[in-house]
């Protein structure tokens, strides 16, 4: 049984990406290969907006070659489409939405106003995006993104930003979806974004803990300042092995090479920001903070601005 229909549907794709899969009054086509990068792009959108599978998607669109790749986007996504008709008038949009709950709605980009204040007067809260038949509207503006910062024939190059942002839709880490919709997204086999992944240690190809993952720098400047220290508070309060959540499953460790920060060693890499000059007690402290809710300061945890000398300037003190 397919784990998500949208992987049904694609099994019945042809081998040849570019043959048509849509024709357009006037001539334009959309191949089999433009549906399935642009559903990934729209789907990203839809799920960076905080769509989960499960959660609903009001759309009130023209139909369209492009609502059909909404349509898809959101079964990739794991979302279900409520289609609104065009002709339905204010308070009939209002009770659909305090009836439905959409967790995001795409709209036309003249009703833009309208839906966002019958989101607010519904009491919902809810991303309201557009559509418009031609491919205009926010959500296409949204899906371009990072990919348009790279030159035609380049986009390749944003395959390491967009892992990024989907393994943070993710709960920390990458499953096999997440990297092929990526690869989707840009037109590249999936192997080839998969050697992106497991080159990287900034990417998780397994859960990690809900509220922190903890990467500890393991090379000799850390290792000469305490290092083992900070790996044993890791191995005592979330799992004697590296690579394993913890029972309540909020914490996961990894040793890892060189961070970058030596002249603050020992340090930790938690999400994207670092934890600096760091004892047994001082780690512990941040562990606290994390499993509270309330992470501590990045940088040092000692009284020291940033690499600076430790107890103040020590050369050019007097200035003339």
């Amino acid at each position: 049984m397919q784990s998500n229909l949208f992987e049904l549907f694609r099994s019945r794709f042809p081998a040849d990406r570019s043959r048509p899969f849509i024709e357009v009054p006037g001539g334009a086509t959309l191949s089999y290969g433009e549906l399935e990068a642009a559903s990934a792009r729209y789907a990203h959108v839809l799920t960076g907006a905080g769509v989960k599978p499960g959660d609903r998607v009001a759309v009130q669109v023209d139909k369209s070659a492009e609502a059909v790749v909404l349509y898809l986007a959101c079964v990739r996504a794991g979302a279900i489409l409520l289609p609104l008709n065009t002709a339905y008038q204010s308070d009939e949009l209002e009770y659909f939405l305090s009836d439905a709950v959409p967790a995001a709605v795409v709209c036309q980009p003249h009703r833009l106003s309208e839906l966002e204040a019958l989101a607010v007067k519904a009491g919902i809260v809810t991303c309201v995006l557009t559509l418009g038949a031609k491919g205009d509207g926010t959500l296409p503006e949204r899906a371009k993104g990072q990919i348009e910062k790279y030159p035609e024939g380049r986009q390749a190059s944003a395959v390491i930003p967009l892992l990024w942002k989907a393994q943070e839709q993710n709960g920390g880490w990458l499953p096999q979806k997440a990297i092929e919709a990526v690869a989707d997204q840009l037109g590249m086999p999936h192997i080839r974004v998969l050697e992106v992944a497991t080159f990287y240690t900034m990417f998780q190809l397994a859960p990690v803990g809900k509220k922190a993952h903890v990467q500890v720098c393991g090379t000799t400047p850390c290792r000469l300042r305490g290092a083992a220290d900070i790996i044993e508070v890791c191995q005592h309060r979330i799992h004697h092995d590296p690579f394993h959540v913890s029972k309540d499953g909020n914490f996961s460790w990894e040793e890892v090479e060189c961070l970058g920060a030596c002249v603050n060693a020992p340090m930790v890499l938690i999400w994207k920001d670092t934890y600096e000059d760091l004892t047994k007690e001082s780690f512990g402290k941040v562990l606290d903070g994390f499993a509270s809710g309330n992470p501590p300061k990045p940088g040092p945890q000692i009284d020291r601005q940033l690499s600076a000398p430790v107890g103040g300037p020590t050369t050019l003190k007097e200035v003339t």
